[in-house]
């Protein structure tokens, strides 16, 4: 490998090569390459880019392309643009994969202990709703991807009830499988509470309604995917994930994922300013805060863990699976209070 190229995460010389010869196509000669998560940074005549790969289908990429376009196009410039290649085409590929590039945004990634870049973040992903809402090409069938929310937790509460079943089958159990064991009633209480606010809810008049104007849900809004600026701007990157859904569920997936960090603790008030501050800009209604609250307190985090260690049989030490035990079950018994906040403060019960 040169030495005057950078490289981060031991990009070897195969891998230097491979890089070299998919930016031929757009005309990008590498001065240094960064290994950063899943993406190459590339940085080439005082500009960066972001080089991605995509196994098997182009589909992804031809929808990122146009989706940024439509966007764009609707005035929602947060996010990076896409670079075609010398001869116009969006991707590059080879036998294996597919690879695209598009701008580097230049920043950091959201800080989630800072309530104050959060309620920045959650903004942006109102202004995204609003402004995605009414996408389609007709050559990507993103509608294929729509959950039937109450079947699929349905079809997640069988799975901790069959975890139940292999860990009471174990001749010899862990330390691991007595804590997980003791801890699925509680879990499968919240998924039944879940449900029934689902069943109880307007959500299939709501997806019905979220089908016919194609709104569409980011489905990996996190940290690692909202980008700072040294001036405050707030950027939204990687849309492999988009799907026709209720908007709703961005809302609440965002705010459970927070809910479990200690510094916020399933406190109630920190989930409703950043209620507020979606809600300012895409106003919600009474239906669609029950259906959000019926996704922030489905025990996702529990039943995946699950799913990689008597699914997946996630080859991890023991001891890191109870770590990750700990945490989600560290604040469990607040989440009681949390619902008895939220449909208080939200009216649900009236």
């Amino acid at each position: 490998m040169p030495s005057n190229l950078q490289s981060n995460n031991k990009i070897n010389y195969d891998e230097y090569s491979k890089v070299k010869k998919i930016l031929k196509h757009y005309a990008i000669e590498p001065e240094s390459i960064e290994k950063i998560r899943n993406v190459y940074k590339i940085k080439f005549n005082n500009k960066s880019y972001c080089l991605k790969k995509v196994r098997h289908s182009n589909k992804k990429v031809i929808k990122n392309y146009h989706l940024i376009k439509y966007l764009n196009n609707n005035g929602f410039n947060n996010i990076a643009s896409f670079i075609l290649t010398s001869d116009g085409k969006e991707y590059v590929k080879t036998k294996k994969s597919i690879y695209y590039v598009t701008e580097w945004i230049e920043g950091r990634e959201c800080n989630i202990y800072d309530i104050d870049e959060l309620k920045m973040a959650i903004k942006l992903l109102a202004e995204f709703h609003l402004k995605s809402k009414g996408f389609y090409y007709k050559e990507i069938k993103i509608e294929n991807k729509i959950k039937n929310w109450p079947l699929e937790l349905r079809k997640r509460k069988q799975d901790l009830l069959k975890f139940k079943k292999i860990i009471e089958d174990k001749k010899v159990k862990s330390i691991f499988d007595i804590q997980y064991f003791n801890a699925i009633d509680g879990a499968i209480k919240y998924m039944d509470i879940s449900i029934k606010m689902l069943d109880e809810s307007k959500y299939y008049d709501l997806l019905k309604r979220a089908k016919y104007e194609k709104s569409i849900c980011h489905d990996s809004f996190y940290y690692q995917n909202i980008i700072i600026d040294d001036i405050g701007n707030v950027y939204l990157i990687d849309f492999d994930s988009i799907t026709y859904d209720i908007c709703v569920y961005d809302v609440a997936k965002f705010i459970r994922r927070i809910m479990h960090k200690r510094i916020y603790s399933w406190d109630f008030n920190k989930a409703q300013e950043l209620i507020l501050e979606y809600s300012k800009v895409n106003p919600l209604s009474l239906e669609e805060y029950e259906i959000m609250l019926a996704f922030i307190i489905f025990p996702h985090k529990f039943w995946k863990l699950g799913i990689k260690r008597y699914h997946k049989h996630k080859k991890w030490e023991d001891e890191k699976y109870l770590k990750k035990l700990n945490r989600i079950l560290r604040y469990i018994d607040m989440q009681d209070k949390f619902i008895e906040d939220f449909i208080n403060y939200y009216g649900l019960n009236k």
